[in-house]
């Protein structure tokens, strides 16, 4: 017994779930197959029913679990579902709540109402079309001869996709069984692979993807064809009982995550707090996107807001075109938006603050992990580790990169287990120099990072000084690397009277071995 029902079916079902069983709230889910339900957080305040139901179903589901509220989380296009759950609710007295994704401002290319209209007007075109809008809608367009033959669908990974997809006579090479959302990235490797000229999508919202498709769509050329999204009527008439049902009144019952909560707070008179805003600290590598960990385009890619240097924050558009970006990078900076952020969202937020390399190397990941424990806002917590019981405001994880200088050792063929490691970065110039004209000396092997030309410059007017003043027997080996991971990365072994003319900008990182 529990008194929210959930009608499940997008992300939005899934993470109300998940946040009530966070707050200890007991709730049935209802999804229609069995990939809805793998995708599940397994709780045990969460009670999962798969299968589709007809009206009496619903009813008799309503007996059975004794819920007070019915939330409507299903795909804002399962408009037959949402006309149904309403029918069933007639005179039972219990709560509906139409939890709705918000919009994305799009304006595609070709708008249509419906799949028949859209499928219809594709029939007449040219080229091959990529389908995005899942296999439920799929025979629509294969009832076209002429259309049939030309289209690639990309569907969820489930046994029922697959065999409708083979039902509606589509063959392998014609099937992508994935689950996103997609990257703009993903999204253009797929129109190129299959030379797509069209690709058709839902009126989904930036939780399904559209934006990025959209932006492929751009990049690529090709014609984006756009499905509306059903209107929601949530003053539908539903009759019954010799009257009309007040619940279906007003347009207030159609609810953001926010609104939804709030709501279903008031109803169950218990205070629903909001699950834990996650904030990422993520090592990005020396920059090229290659060269990022799956966990961090993972993370990336499901984030809601993004922070770090314009650098990054550029990476990270193309990876995650619908999260806000923020082109900030001190912790000072950094705290205050994120405790706003915290303020006005409800539900799951993630937040991801990238920084260059890896997040344990010279990095100021450091400084925010530590002023974010010193606010006392933050439950620190480290991956592999179980979450506390207690709800923190914020979980803080720590992601690591690739760091410079493992690249460039790696581009070397060396180890750098036994090297010295000198920065320049935050470091007085007379206390690195000094470091650094010891270390040399010594006849170490040192890793030295730099804050650009100038201090190659310094070093090579310093190993020349050295040369002069003191006897060396052969001149030390110096590597130079450049802007590595970036297309005019290089990596040579320069002479000290090379370093000390050094004028082109960029980033630099260096190895110094003796003779």
């Amino acid at each position: 017994m529990s008194d929210v029902l959930i009608f499940s079916g997008t992300t939005e079902g899934r993470k109300l779930s998940e946040l009530l069983a966070r707050n200890a709230v007991a709730c049935d889910v209802c999804v229609a197959t069995e990939y809805g339900e793998a995708v599940m957080e397994p709780s045990e305040y969460i009670h999962v029913h798969r299968g589709r139901l007809d009206e009496q179903g619903m009813r008799k589901l309503f007996d059975k679990t004794g819920c007070r509220v019915v939330v409507d989380a299903t795909h804002p296009y399962a408009d037959i579902v949402t006309k149904t759950v309403k029918k069933a609710l007639r005179c039972t007295g219990i709560e509906y709540i139409r939890l709705e994704r918000k919009r994305s401002m799009s304006s595609g290319n070709s708008v249509y109402s419906s799949v028949e209209e859209c499928a219809k007007a594709l029939s007449l075109t040219q080229g091959n079309v990529l389908l995005t809008t899942g296999s439920k809608e799929l025979s629509h367009f294969c009832c076209y001869k002429e259309l049939k033959d030309r289209l690639y669908a990309r569907v969820i990974p489930s046994i029922e996709s697959l065999s409708i997809c083979y039902e509606n006579g589509l063959s392998g090479r014609q099937i992508t069984a994935a689950q996103g959302p997609f990257t703009e990235e993903t999204n253009i490797a797929a129109i190129r692979q299959y030379d797509i000229k069209h690709i058709v999508l839902k009126e989904s919202g930036t939780v399904g993807g559209e934006d990025a498709k959209l932006a492929a769509a751009i990049k690529t050329g090709i014609t984006a064809h756009i499905i509306k999204r059903p209107e929601s009527k949530a003053d539908d008439t539903v009759t019954g009982c010799g009257q009309q049902a007040d619940i279906y009144d007003s347009t207030d019952k159609v609810f953001d995550m926010k609104k939804a909560v709030e709501r279903l707070s008031d109803i169950l008179g218990v205070s629903i707090k909001k699950a834990p805003q996650k904030v990422f600290l993520i090592g990005t590598g020396c920059g090229d996107q290659k060269l990022l960990t799956c966990q961090a385009m993972e993370l990336i890619m499901s984030s809601d807001y993004i922070f770090g240097a314009k650098r990054m924050t550029g990476l990270a558009s193309k990876l995650n075109p619908s999260a806000k970006m923020y082109d900030l990078y001190r912790a000072s900076d950094i705290i205050p938006v994120i405790d706003e952020i915290k303020k006005s969202s409800s539900g799951d937020i993630n937040i991801s603050v990238l920084f260059s390399g890896d997040i344990s190397f010279f990095s100021g990941a450091s400084e925010l992990y530590r002023k974010l424990k010193e606010e006392n806002s933050v439950e620190i917590s480290i991956e592999h580790r179980d979450l506390p019981k207690a709800i923190p405001d914020t979980e803080a994880v720590m992601v690591p990169g690739i760091s410079s200088m493992s690249l460039f050792f790696a581009r070397l063929g060396m180890a750098y287990q036994d090297a010295d490691i000198i920065s320049t970065h935050g470091v007085s110039p007379d206390i690195w120099r000094t470091e650094l004209e010891h270390k040399v000396k010594e006849g170490r092997k040192v890793f030295f990072i730099t804050s650009g030309a100038a201090d190659i410059r310094t070093l090579g007017s310093m190993i020349l000084g050295l040369s002069d003043s003191w006897s060396f027997k052969k001149m030390p080996h110096i590597y130079l690397g450049f802007n590595l991971s970036y297309e005019d990365e290089k990596v040579w072994e320069a002479s000290p009277a090379e370093c000390a003319v050094t004028e082109e900008k960029g980033l630099y990182v260096v190895l110094i071995l003796p003779a």
